[in-house]
């Protein structure tokens, strides 16, 4: 891993397989980090150029004190680019990360090739659900959060069969810098593209878990709905469907970046 200095700050990235290859970059969802895509490298780094990285907020990144929003993630996806002189990139986000893919997809069309947007969604509400959290975090920490996240992140099977890989995600949540999660809880508040994300002309491959209760499926079907041409897929996974689902997860990635 490496801190990479950009203009709009210092980026936590990690690169791994062939530097021949295009480049697929995958972007973590809220509370983690660049390591909840591990089982995506191995899978996938023969055919590919990984790039991962810390979004703002998160890990080893920048930490930002007060409201930011899912454009200036975006922005930050853009640097990171810029910084490694990456024309144009496949880009793969998970829920918050998702959000960011289909921003980019929306702001600079010209720097994506194909884009990934799993359990994701154009809008989450009520906000003050989102409150509720950032009120939660503020009182009592993230410890107040770890459980309660990690048990909606997986289906009550996979948590019983995969106890070391629930503690692994917990650490992660409770690890992430309280005003970086703060300020991208408020990102994620705010993110509405459901009035414009038709306007995507990208190759679009949306994602879906059959069992998720963040960001229900039918929600994620909405993207697919309004960008034409683009695959759906449904995996037997709640939200964290890369690391629940990974073979099919995997399998459908490898099939749509041929």
């Amino acid at each position: 891993m490496t801190i990479l200095s950009t203009p709009r700050g210092a980026f936590n990235v990690a690169g791994q397989g062939r530097r021949d290859a295009p480049t697929l970059m995958f972007s973590n969802s809220l509370g983690t980090t660049l390591d909840m895509w591990a089982g995506q490298v191995q899978a996938l780094d023969e055919h590919h150029s990984i790039l991962r990285y810390d979004t703002r907020g998160h890990g080893g990144s920048v930490v930002t004190r007060g409201a930011c929003r899912i454009a200036d993630l975006a922005d930050d996806a853009l640097a990171i680019m810029d910084a490694l002189e990456l024309p144009h990139i496949d880009f793969c986000g998970l829920s918050m990360g998702g959000m960011i893919g289909l921003t980019l997809a929306m702001r600079a069309p010209s720097r994506i090739r194909r884009l990934i947007v799993a359990n994701s969604a154009p809008h989450i509400a009520p906000a003050q659900m989102w409150n509720d959290r950032i009120a939660a975090v503020r009182q009592n920490g993230m410890s107040a959060i770890g459980d309660s996240v990690a048990q909606r992140w997986f289906t009550a099977d996979f948590i019983h069969r995969e106890p070391e890989t629930i503690e692994a995600v917990k650490r992660m949540i409770v690890e992430t810098p309280l005003e970086g999660y703060v300020s991208c809880c408020e990102a994620v508040r705010d993110f509405d593209v459901r009035d414009n994300m038709g306007s995507i002309a990208l190759p679009v491959l949306v994602i879906a878990g059959d069992a998720d209760p963040a960001t229900p499926a039918h929600l994620t079907r909405q993207i697919a709905h309004a960008i034409k041409g683009s695959r759906f897929e449904l995996l037997p996974a709640a939200h964290l469907s890369n690391i629940e689902c990974a073979s099919g997860f995997n399998r459908a990635l490898a099939d749509f970046l041929k």
